[in-house]
């Protein structure tokens, strides 16, 4: 059975989101999880990139874009229909990707924003009627 985690997080702000991706895709390779992240745009897939090479001092989180020929247990993309496989997709896009469909497991990162509350309630009562385990994490301030 399909899993999805909706992590809400109190604040409105793209950065925020940010910050709770990479301190997750931080948690999930250490558990050695391949992870994949969509992303809505160019841009926000430019400055994904950015963050997690500067997201620790000491280190960076190991990534590459989809398409580049390195190997590392964090993709990102923004075509909504790629090849790819992985552990588990990070969705940053307002509404879920065709291929999210393929993987067994869904993480949404929702912050206090009209738009993605209301995609990702939509997201969660659809994924929820077809069968699928889904959870949901308030995460405090």
């Amino acid at each position: 059975m399909p899993r999805a985690d909706y992590y809400v997080l109190p604040q409105s702000d793209y950065d925020s989101r940010e910050l709770f991706v990479c301190r997750l895709c931080d948690k999930l390779t250490k558990d050695r999880m391949t992870i994949h992240i969509h992303l809505p745009s160019e841009a926000d897939l430019t400055q994904l990139d950015q963050r997690l090479w500067s997201f620790k001092p000491e280190a960076f989180l190991p990534h590459t874009i989809l398409g580049q020929e390195l190997k590392a247990p964090i993709t990102l993309s923004t075509d909504a229909e790629a090849d790819i496989e992985a552990d588990l997709l990070i969705n940053l896009a307002v509404t879920p990707p065709a291929l999210a469909t393929r993987f067994g497991r869904v993480v949404e990162i929702v912050i206090q924003d009209p738009e993605i509350l209301a995609a990702s309630r939509e997201s969660f009562k659809q994924r929820r009627d077809a069968g699928w385990e889904v959870h949901n994490h308030r995460m405090p301030s």
